[in-house]
């Protein structure tokens, strides 16, 4: 059958739990610790699940179609009107309690489809936030998505970003954290592959005696990876020390940092890899010298479960994943000196590396979990006030 985008209403009656409450999830391209989390929920006892996201998500097609319906949702903009056809429609088919939306373009569709398919009882939306900044009360757009009054709650994946919304002039009342939790088995490759990960670092021409100082980032301004390779330049730059950069470079600062003479044969600028992670376990320093506005880096929970020591900034939810001294050092942001020291640091002291590194690994093993993100969001839920539950 032709892909058109949307959900067959026949299909959905035909699995609704009418006791249950219902959640219709909103989203494009999960990745994996969210797609874990709807899924969780749909799995969780008295609970309802619906998603609508992009047709060609692989964590969307990964699931397991006895556990959560996954219909497709192609969407365009903020005002795609025939994605917002489709959410209405499937309002009114599949009559959940809550809607929740994980991108903006997602819950502008779901503000709008609400206002044509004016359901009977009440309905919650819910929004997600993954950074701070970039909302305007000036901006139209915001109003139909975050700053709608008449929207139930936003789910945040820090508390750094809920203080942020705070800040802002959010309701404390609509505001709740939970982290999208990670499981350590999801970037444990089978032993035999990995009975030397520094195999997969020779290709780049790294030999097995340096430091490897990796970071994986959009390396857009705020990711501060201009000032890792500053900081790379008070480091020792007689090849003991190498540095993988994974992911695109939308700095033009970060090429001509680079091409600096002295430390262009031990920067590797690798672009997009879909085996990013595994690099990264490679290495034995994880840098993430970020500027400001992270939530909760997916790339720093990966290299934690890798057992990987850290370095990062202390801003955004960084902090609330690494503990200063315990689980890997802190630095102010864009002071490449205090960052080349701290490095510096580690880069000499092997046993420290392996300590913080221990110690991050058990962290995101205790309070980083899918379980736990599921039983927070599943109790936010079942606190919201229903009327058409049977």
């Amino acid at each position: 059958m032709r892909n058109t985008g949307f959900a067959t209403p026949s299909e959905e009656r035909s699995w609704r739990k009418v006791s249950d409450l219902r959640i219709l999830f909103l989203t494009e391209q999960s990745d994996r610790p969210e797609a874990a989390l709807m899924s969780g929920i749909a799995a969780t006892k008295d609970l309802s699940c619906l998603i609508l996201g992009a047709p060609n998500s692989a964590a969307l097609q990964a699931l397991d179609a006895q556990v959560v319906q996954h219909k497709p949702l192609s969407i365009t903009g903020r005002f795609d009107r025939r994605a917002i056809s489709c959410v209405a429609s499937t309002l009114r088919d599949f009559e959940p309690h809550i809607v929740h939306a994980f991108t903006a373009r997602t819950l502008s569709a779901a503000t709008l489809a609400a206002l044509i398919a004016r359901p009977k009882d009440p309905l919650h939306r819910i929004g997600y936030r993954g950074t701070a900044g970039h909302l305007s009360r000036w901006n139209p757009a915001d109003w139909v998505t975050y700053l709608n009054p008449t929207l139930s709650g936003i789910m945040c994946v820090s508390d750094a970003v809920r203080l942020s919304l705070i800040k802002f002039g959010f309701s404390q009342k609509k505001l709740f954290t939970v982290h999208k939790g990670h499981e350590l088995d999801w970037y444990d490759p089978p032993v035999s592959r990995v009975a030397n990960p520094r195999e997969a670092l020779r290709v780049f021409g790294i030999p097995d005696t340096a430091v490897v100082i990796g970071s994986n980032a959009n390396m857009r301004p705020v990711k501060g990876v201009d000032v890792l390779l500053k900081a790379a330049s008070l480091l020792p730059t007689d090849g003991s020390v190498h540095y993988l950069l994974v992911g695109e470079v939308r700095d033009p600062r970060i090429h001509s940092l680079a091409d600096n003479p002295i430390l262009k044969p031990f920067v590797h600028l690798l672009g997009y890899r879909s085996d990013a992670t595994a690099l990264m376990h490679a290495c034995d320093i994880f840098a993430i010298p970020s500027r400001s506005r992270e939530g909760l880096p997916k790339a720093l929970i990966e290299a934690m479960s890798g057992s990987v020591a850290v370095v990062g900034s202390s801003v955004g939810g960084i902090p609330e994943v690494v503990r200063h001294g315990i689980d890997g050092l802190l630095v102010e942001p864009d002071d490449a000196r205090e960052l080349a020291s701290s490095l510096a640091t580690l880069i000499v002291n092997s046993e420290l590396r392996r300590s913080l590194g221990r110690s991050g690994k058990q962290r995101i093993a205790e309070h980083f979990t899918v379980g736990k993100s599921i039983a927070l969001l599943a109790s936010y839920y079942r606190e919201l006030p229903t009327h058409n539950r049977a």
